[in-house]
Order: structure tokens, then sequence, then C-alpha cells
């Protein structure tokens, strides 16, 4: 099976190197709307954080406590107190997980 991950057509952000993790925020796995809330969530992380890797982690954080069935994260006390403090500056939108009804269940 070949899969194309492609940058955001929104913000150029580029996919990771782990093709897993590109494929779970991706729609083989997420309804369209599902993609653009969360897409929404990564906005206001960026309006918190102007460093890549902080805003990564942020999010990530962001899905393992509000959508633990996608994700879970540990991360070290640092990282986590960086982006627990992002966190509590957003103004979190609204995510309703939806699959993709076109995609098999996983």
């Amino acid at each position: 099976m070949i899969f194309a991950v492609c940058p955001c057509e929104t913000c150029g952000c580029e996919a990771t190197d782990d093709m897993t993790l590109n494929l779970v925020f991706s729609d083989h796995y997420h309804n369209p709307l599902t993609l653009e809330e969360l897409g929404a969530v990564i906005r206001e992380i960026n309006r918190h954080s102007q460093d890549p890797m902080t805003r990564f982690w942020t999010f990530m954080t962001y899905v393992s406590r509000h959508h633990p069935s996608i994700l879970a994260v540990e991360l070290p006390a640092e990282t986590q107190a960086q982006a627990d403090a992002i966190l509590q500056g957003c103004t979190l939108p609204q995510v309703t997980y939806g699959a993709n009804s076109t995609r098999p269940a996983r």
C-alpha cells in the first residue's frame, strides 16, 4: 500500500518522520470535520508559542487528554509543564471525534 503525505494546505506544515503518527492525524482515520476542528486546536496553540517542538508536544498533550482513544503521551516533566502552561492560556475549541466512514474502523 502506498500513502502520500502532503504538507498542510493551510499552513504548509510538513509531515513528521513517523508515518504511523502522520496517518493517525489524517483522513485515513478521521472525517473532514474532525480534522478541521483539530486544525483549530493547532491554530490556537500556535498563538501561544513560537517554538515548533513546544507546539507539537502541546498538541500531543491536548490529544492525549481530550481524545485518549487517538493516542496517549507521557512527557518529561519540563516539557509537560510547558505544554500545560500553554494549554491553560488557550481557549480551545470543541472537537468531536469522528472516524472517516469511508475507511475501515481501526
